[in-house]
């Protein structure tokens, strides 16, 4: 099940369908994207170009792609263990034209290391323009305190005290020359280059979770 967040949907993330002309399980169709080759060879070749969806599956890629591909798309996605759910998700990212990011828990994993990780997304999305699909499941919860700066991320794009002072400081310098390139019509403000950085890329958030 996926419970949308309203957002704009981008016609970009439009998934073009296409029916095999041969003897497939009932609702099974084949994504556009092996152009060239026989419907055999898009079958055997699930770790290549060629995959097979069922019309559910596809319905909720579909729903996912356009999330993530509007302005801060996020989704909450819940399920039993092993039914897709992050294949999905990180399927949709690609079409969609996001990273899929997700972290990985150690016996060292706290506050800080998250704090690095989502810092990483934030730099990715905003010195290089990427959109970055962040996935996070249950199991990845390793403290409670983390769904409260996921909820910060959720509800206004950003978690308090993330960057020190010299970060941002460096933040803004880096990120000058590309909004003047990109938005000259802004003004050379502090204000104005953080809020640049911010918004730029996009960071769309996944939350996987156990039915």
């Amino acid at each position: 099940m996926v419970d949308e967040v309203p957002g704009t949907a981008s016609e970009e993330a439009v998934l073009r369908l296409t029916p095999l002309p041969l003897a497939l399980p009932e609702g099974a169709y084949v994504c556009g994207v092996g152009a060239g080759r026989t419907p055999q060879e898009l079958l055997v070749s699930v770790q290549g170009d060629g995959l097979v969806l069922f019309d559910a599956a596809l319905e909720h890629l579909c729903r996912i792609a356009r999330l993530l591909a509007s302005d801060r798309g996020s989704a909450l996605l819940v399920g039993v263990g092993g039914s897709g759910k992050q294949s999905l998700t990180r399927l949709a990212a690609q079409l969609a034209g996001a990273t899929p990011v997700q972290i990985t828990i150690t016996k060292q994993y706290n506050q800080a290391a998250l704090f690095e990780d989502i810092k990483a997304m934030y730099k990715l999305a905003g010195f290089k323009g990427q959109k970055v699909a962040f996935i996070f499941t249950d199991a990845e919860v390793k403290d409670e305190a983390f769904l409260e700066y996921i909820n910060q991320v959720l509800m206004t794009g950003a978690v308090d005290g993330l960057f020190p002072r010299d970060e941002l400081d460096q933040i803004v310098s880096d990120i000058r020359p590309i909004m003047k390139r990109e938005s000259p019509e802004l003004v050379d403000t502090y204000d104005n280059l953080y809020s640049f950085f911010m918004a730029r890329g996009g960071l769309g958030f996944v939350r996987l979770q156990r039915d």
